[in-house]
Order: structure tokens, then C-alpha cells, then sequence
């Protein structure tokens, strides 16, 4: 850092900011990123001239994080390592957001929610059946209750879900009866976005 980089109403100590860091370093700089850049890890040490304090009169100094390594062995620094670390998932999406293109819909807000939260489809499908889905009469699970309501909602055939019937197979023949819209936007629109009731009554 430079004069040049202090601001004019600091210049009452721009030469003491500078010739301070001038005296300041770093060393073992270590530093590992995710590829999508939602995580990482820096670690080094901030390195200065010997920090020390004199015991009035005894000749004796303490030295404050005196630098323990071999080649400083006779302590001429003193050193402070940092450590720094994060894990911001909305980063690995917001790398490839566009402000331009939002919407700001409801549904696009729960796809960013999900994509930001890591939730899979399977996860959203069933939070979605435990929270919201209320069958019509006990001899029917949430699972198949929810493939009627999105059946009346999108004029659907979906076959109802069997006890050898698996969350991912429903969801998949959610999306290619969608069109290739992800099942649980499908569901959330239906439950979240609309405003609509089923009939409680069985067909």
C-alpha cells in the first residue's frame, strides 16, 4: 500500500499507516477452493519485526508471538497466524445468476431456495406430501393422495403409487408428464402458489 491509496482526510497519518505496513508481511500461505466457489480455506501467518516489551530495568523483554520456526530461531518476528474459512452455498448459484433474467414468480424463488439449500428433488417431494397433503380417507398413503391433487390440478393420468412404488419413480414420471418441469416445482405450485382446495370426498 502506497500514500497514494490512503484517503486525502487520513492524511495527517498516511506516513505512519505506510511505514507501518511496510514493516508487515505474510508467510505459509495455504488456501484451497471449491470449484464452484462456494467454499474455501486460507491459512497463513502475519509476519512483523519483533513485538516486545521491556521489563523496566531487568534488561528482560517478553515477546509477544515470537516466530518459532528454525530459520527465526533467535525470534527477530513476531507471528500471527489466521485462519479463515466459509461455506456459502447461494455462491455456487449466484455464479450463474442473472438479475436480468428473474422473475421474481414464487416458483422461481423456491427453485433458488432449493438450488441454494442443496435440497434433492426426493427431499422436496417429500416435505412437501408431510406438510401439505391430507388424504381424503384412510385407505390411501399421503404419497397417493398427492398424485390425485396433482392429477385434478394438471388434468393428469399419473398412475397411482403402489407399495412397490418408489418416491423417485414418481418423481421422474412427474417430470415427463410435466413437460420437464421439476416435480417439485410442480408440487409447489399446486400446494403453495395456487390458491385452490381438493375435494375431500373419494371419487
Amino acid at each position: 500500500m502506497t500514500e497514494n491509496d490512503i484517503p486525502d482526510i487520513l492524511g495527517f497519518i498516511k506516513t505512519g499507516i505506510v511505514n507501518l505496513l511496510d514493516s508487515i508481511y505474510f508467510k505459509d500461505l495455504q488456501y484451497s477452493k471449491s470449484p464452484k466457489g462456494d467454499s474455501a480455506f486460507y491459512s497463513l501467518s502475519v509476519v512483523s519485526g519483533r513485538l516486545d516489551i521491556e521489563i523496566p530495568g531487568t534488561g528482560i523483554f517478553l515477546v509477544l508471538n515470537p516466530d518459532q520456526s528454525e530459520e527465526n530461531a533467535d525470534n527477530y518476528i513476531s507471528s500471527f497466524p489466521i485462519t479463515i474459512e466459509y461455506q456459502w452455498k447461494i455462491l455456487a448459484y449466484l455464479r450463474y445468476f442473472s438479475l436480468g433474467n428473474f422473475s421474481f414468480d414464487p416458483e422461481q424463488i423456491f427453485e433458488v431456495a432449493l438450488r441454494i439449500l442443496n435440497i434433492s428433488e426426493e427431499q422436496a417431494i417429500a416435505h412437501i406430501v408431510n406438510t401439505f397433503v391430507e388424504p381424503e380417507n384412510p385407505d390411501i398413503t399421503p404419497l397417493q393422495q398427492c398424485v390425485k391433487d396433482l392429477n385434478k390440478v394438471n388434468d393428469w393420468d399419473l398412475n397411482l403409487p403402489t407399495e412397490a412404488t418408489t418416491l423417485p419413480q414418481v418423481v421422474e414420471e412427474i417430470f415427463e408428464k410435466s413437460g420437464g418441469k421439476y416435480a417439485s416445482l410442480v408440487a409447489f405450485a399446486s400446494y403453495l402458489a395456487r390458491s385452490f382446495s381438493f375435494s375431500t370426498k373419494p371419487n
